[in-house]
């Protein structure tokens, strides 16, 4: 969110990060319902802060980035 970083970047960082959001916010697991431990997922520490900051975030962010 800083205005220091030219905005390709910033708007290259919010593509990332919603990609990153849409396929490992949850843990995956197999059939038998065992997690699977070798598929990335987001932490649940790292998925509380997205979830603290993401709205101001979003708010103050220009349009390119919304």
């Amino acid at each position: 969110m800083s205005d220091e970083i030219q905005m390709a970047i910033r708007q290259s960082g919010a593509i990332y990060l919603k990609n990153m959001c849409t396929q490992s916010w949850h843990e995956r697991s197999d059939r038998d319902g065992h997690i699977l431990t070798d598929v990335f997922s987001i932490h649940e520490n790292d998925r509380a802060l997205i979830r603290e900051n993401i709205v101001e975030a979003i708010i103050h962010a220009p349009d390119i980035i919304r």
